[in-house]
């Protein structure tokens, strides 16, 4: 059977992020890494940095629905504010450096935390960058990705975005690509609190199980089936909205009320309604563009300032210190400027003049005479001059990004408004000849289009019946694999089986495999406790992860806040079974005495990594001071 490759984490640097003391440099274990600290110290958030900087800010699955007479393909993710909104300064230079190998290919990514932007990647020292590919945040990247028949389609290989998926799904031999890939990190290697259980969720089954199992050539032909049916539903849905428009309308002009009259005013107001958005958007478009033109200046005059700044303050400091003094003061002053100790990093307010010694407050001895007055009143000016191009910098941000915010509102506002216009108008304009004549034309679009859910339905489900044939060819293995785990988890006298349930086509039932504990078909989640819920997920994703991959890595948030001192001894086990078996496991943890955690610090004891936020944590330390 074939195996592929997952990321291998090496190193990641996180720089110029509050929630964090900056840098963060931190080197992983490939076996146990201990995510620990108290509440609010960012043990989550740090999870989440290290999803998005293999994957990007995707997280559940793709969805298909009709736009405007086309499919239009939708992949969620995060908000471009995700990781923003977690810093109390919010500084646009923030952003994370992650190293990892996948098959002895190097890839060192560089990702914004401000918002949603792919900077820079490298594989193998090759660099893609801006200066060869476009640069634009995911959130506008998808939208470029979304619309099958998008003219711009052909352009995706030159967003900097684009290449990156593109190498990555390479570099793992992933069926499927990119997409699986994402599925695969949100839906089986990534286990967060909210308690997203993979096991339970037919799709999710279909998804990875299906994926990874089948040949490439059926599993494509039947996801594109699944994308065929969402896609046929939500036209069918439309068509059938049409029709009752049509009726509400044609019922209107036969009792000869006013009605008609109403619905006609409606569509009136949704015209000029369209009319002033679009022209409000054309307005808050050019705005933004010449805002942007403005910032660019401004960053310009700022670099230039910068460059005459530094300048300035050398030949300052060449004649006020001598040269030894000056690599001490370069060295130690920006800590002691941010009232922090540079030798043991304690809270402390230095009493700083620049005609004294930063050390021993003694009066400093000048190597050469020089105006110093003069070089000190440039200075200053200088510095003014910075202030105030950064606030300006700064309040045309604030009014980019109110603008944006607006351009998005306005964008869904003009979305629905077209909608509801498209619908009055297509039983007002478009269907012009006898009553009954109009709504047979939109009886049989609806019924058109509810043929063609039904066929791609029956399409959809005859597939699934021949993956599931094929399926049950190759299931014995991960069947074993499974059973293996989850013996560890519930112990060895419990009776445990993964099975194909039994299925035809007047027998459709959701789902691949189905759990039966002791005899009794588990097929709802709520028929187990927490604790056994947590342990069958875990089971089937460990079982994915071993089964099909070379090596692998699992982030897990707190799983010992939900088990007992017996269920915590039985999971220890089974973490190192996995472990062992050359896979990296992430797991975070409260300040709190627990067997899990300690009992994987005693078995990893050196090669353990601790990540103790308690002490990294920006907001934890002025807590504690």
């Amino acid at each position: 059977m074939e195996t592929f490759n997952l990321p291998v984490l090496k190193k990641m640097i996180i720089n110029n992020y509050d929630l964090y003391t900056c840098p963060l440099e931190l080197e992983f274990s490939e076996t146990l890494n201990l995510i620990r600290g108290t509440n609010g110290t960012g043990k989550s958030t740090l999870l989440h940095i290290i999803l998005y900087s293999i994957i990007g800010p995707y997280t559940y699955g793709i969805k298909f629905k009709n736009y405007k007479n086309r499919k239009k393909a939708n992949r969620p993710m995060l908000k471009e504010n995700f990781f923003r909104d977690r810093m109390i300064q919010k500084q646009e230079d923030a952003e994370v450096i992650v190293e990892f190998d996948i098959a002895g290919k190097l890839f060192k990514v560089k990702r914004s935390l401000y918002n949603t932007e792919l900077l820079e990647f490298s594989v193998d020292n090759e660099v893609y960058d801006k200066k060869d590919y476009k640069t634009i945040t995911y959130q506008r990247y998808e939208k470029k990705y979304s619309e099958e028949d998008n003219e711009e389609l052909s352009e995706i290989e030159s967003y900097l975005i684009g290449v990156y998926n593109q190498k990555i799904a390479e570099a793992t031999n992933v069926p499927d690509g990119f997409n699986t890939l994402v599925d695969m990190f949100t839906d089986t290697i990534f286990f967060s609190e909210d308690r997203h259980y993979s096991f339970w969720n037919s799709d999710k089954q279909q998804k990875i199980i299906g994926s990874y199992i089948l040949s490439s050539d059926d599993y494509i032909r039947y996801r594109e089936a699944v994308s065929e049916t969402q896609y046929r539903q939500s036209k069918y849905k439309q068509r059938s909205e049409a029709l009752n428009y049509a009726n509400k309308f044609l019922n209107a002009e036969q009792q000869g009320n006013s009605e008609i009259e109403n619905i006609q005013e409606t569509k009136d107001e949704l015209e000029n309604k369209l009319s002033r958005l679009d022209s409000e958007q054309g307005s808050i478009n050019i705005s933004i563009s010449k805002n942007q033109t403005n910032l660019i200046g401004l960053k310009k005059q700022y670099e230039k300032f910068y460059d005459e700044q530094k300048r300035v303050e050398e030949k300052y400091y060449s004649i006020l210190f001598e040269p030894d003094y000056k690599e001490i003061y370069s060295k130690y002053i920006n800590a002691m400027k941010s009232n922090r100790c540079p030798f043991c990093n304690s809270k402390h307010e230095f009493e700083l003049d620049s005609q004294n010694c930063i050390l021993c407050d003694e009066k400093l001895k000048s190597l050469e005479k020089g105006n110093l007055s003069d070089l000190d009143i440039e200075r200053k000016k200088i510095s003014d001059s910075i202030k105030q191009i950064k606030l300006d910098i700064e309040k045309l941000n604030n009014q980019i990004e109110k603008d944006e915010t607006r351009l998005r509102i306005l964008k869904s506002q003009l979305i629905e408004t077209q909608q509801k216009f498209n619908k009055i108008n297509l039983v007002s304009k478009d269907y012009l000849g006898e009553d009954k004549n109009r709504l047979a034309i939109l009886e049989n679009q609806k019924e058109d289009a509810l043929m063609e859910l039904k066929s791609a339905q029956q399409k959809e489900r005859e597939l699934k019946i021949i993956i599931e044939q094929s399926l049950s060819e190759k299931f014995v293995d991960f069947s074993d694999q499974f059973i293996k785990f989850a013996k560890g988890f519930f112990g060895s006298n419990r009776e445990i089986e993964l099975r194909l349930p039994k299925k035809s086509m007047d027998d459709y039932v959701e789902g691949l495999v189905q759990l039966i504990l002791d005899d009794v078909l588990r097929d709802d989640k709520m028929t187990l406790s927490e604790s056994q819920r947590i342990f069958v997920d875990l089971s089937y994703r460990f079982s994915i992860l071993c089964h099909f991959h070379k090596n692998s890595l699992f982030l897990c948030e707190t799983p010992d806040s939900s088990l007992d001192l017996y269920h915590e001894k039985n999971a220890v086990a089974t973490l190192k079974y996995y472990i062992n078996k050359g896979n990296s496991l992430f797991i975070t943890s409260n300040e709190r005495s627990s067997y899990l955690i300690d009992g994987l610090m005693v078995e990893y004891g050196d090669v353990v990594n601790i990540i103790d936020l308690t002490k990294l944590s920006r907001y934890r330390i002025k807590e504690t001071v």
